[in-house]
């Protein structure tokens, strides 16, 4: 399986790469011989306490990878499947008091002094992928554990560097994994650039179909990843009003996020650039999601942020009606926002349009 996936003895033996037999007690009887105890086996999570007593492997029947610490001794196995049928395709052992998946970040200690010299690193999602990149020349790279980036991953990723970039899956999956990778790294101080796969590739594919050198130009080249999801938000849609505000209000949140207010302007303007809407409306978007959730922009902020900026009366309009649900907010019926759902966003002042809006009386 592994020759076929393009992998040769010196890389199985650099990573660890292991082997779990299709049998039910194969590593809790040679853990029996090395004299360690059933209890300190399953509380690392390589054993399971069967319903009727005893104990059996949790990994099966599959490849195994070893997951390590920064100074490089092993804390936990991931496991790849090999048959066509069984599931889940990849599975971990247990966490334990030394493992945590939302810190583990898989070769990082084979990465560390890769990461320093090229003053970056590599995030992607999955064993194959980050020995890929290993393989092609790009050390720095590490993937998750089988779950999402967090909190704890950008801290320690900042501790070592001041620069990410994301290499995910080109399907939609990817794309949204992404986004949801840039939202915990920007507040850390992260600048983040992402690498755009072609669709239905992942980074074994493309190092497989174009070769260790187009790989690295790809990851060399990845665009800002903020520009990105900019870009991808603009091909939804972005010539009427409605279309515009939903660009701005995809993007802003991501924008608000950057801790550093010269480069949070900064995006804010290039945001407004490309969707062609007010900077100043893009500002006060921006900063009423810095602000959080559940804090309402100003009357005067949100008839600037959202009012077509063709039309002075519409947007004189418009500031009217925000004052005076700002006065009086009991007018805010579930009826009268969704007559205005067209051009505000979702937010906590609920999805509302001015268009063809009756007030009570």
């Amino acid at each position: 399986y592994l020759e076929r996936r393009g992998l040769d003895a010196e890389t199985i033996e650099h990573f660890g790469i292991g082997f779990a037999p299709d049998a039910w007690e194969t590593l809790t009887h040679e853990l029996d011989r090395a004299g360690i105890s059933r209890k300190a086996a399953a509380r690392a999570g390589l054993i399971l306490e069967g319903r009727r007593g005893g104990h059996y492997d949790r990994l099966r029947g599959r490849l195994t990878f070893p997951i390590c610490d920064a100074r490089g001794r092993v804390i936990a196995f991931g496991g790849r499947a090999l048959a066509a049928d069984q599931e889940p395709k990849y599975l971990n052992t247990a966490e334990s008091p030394v493992y945590h998946k939302r810190r583990a970040l898989y070769a990082l200690h084979h990465a560390l002094e890769a990461m320093r010299r090229a003053g970056r690193a590599i995030v992607c999602e999955g064993y194959f992928d980050a020995i890929a990149l290993h393989r092609a020349g790009l050390g720095e790279a590490v993937a998750t554990c089988g779950t999402a980036l967090t909190e704890d991953h950008a801290k320690d990723l900042h501790r070592r560097t001041a620069n990410v970039t994301l290499l995910f899956d080109g399907d939609a999956a990817g794309q949204g994994a992404m986004e949801k990778a840039l939202a915990v790294l920007l507040p850390e101080g992260l600048r983040v650039r992402a690498v755009s796969l072609p669709a239905g590739q992942d980074p074994d594919d493309y190092l497989t179909a174009q070769g260790p050198e187009a790989l690295r130009r790809l990851v060399d080249r990845a665009p800002d990843a903020i520009e990105v999801v900019i870009q991808r938000a603009m091909a939804a849609g972005c010539s009427t009003p409605a279309e515009k505000a939903d660009a701005v209000r995809h993007v802003a949140p991501l924008v608000a996020a950057i801790p550093n207010p010269v480069e949070r302007s900064e995006y804010a303007r290039r945001l407004a650039v490309a969707t062609g809407a007010d900077p100043a409306a893009v500002e006060s978007v921006v900063r009423a999601a810095t602000r959080g959730g559940g804090v309402q922009a100003s009357p005067d902020e949100l008839g600037r942020a959202f009012a077509p900026r063709s039309d002075a009366g519409e947007a004189r309009h418009l500031r009217l009606i925000a004052l005076i649900l700002s006065r009086h907010p009991g007018f805010a019926t579930d009826e009268l926002c969704a007559q205005m759902h067209e051009v505000l966003p979702e937010g906590p002042h609920k999805p509302v349009s001015y268009t063809h809006l009756t007030l009570p009386t």
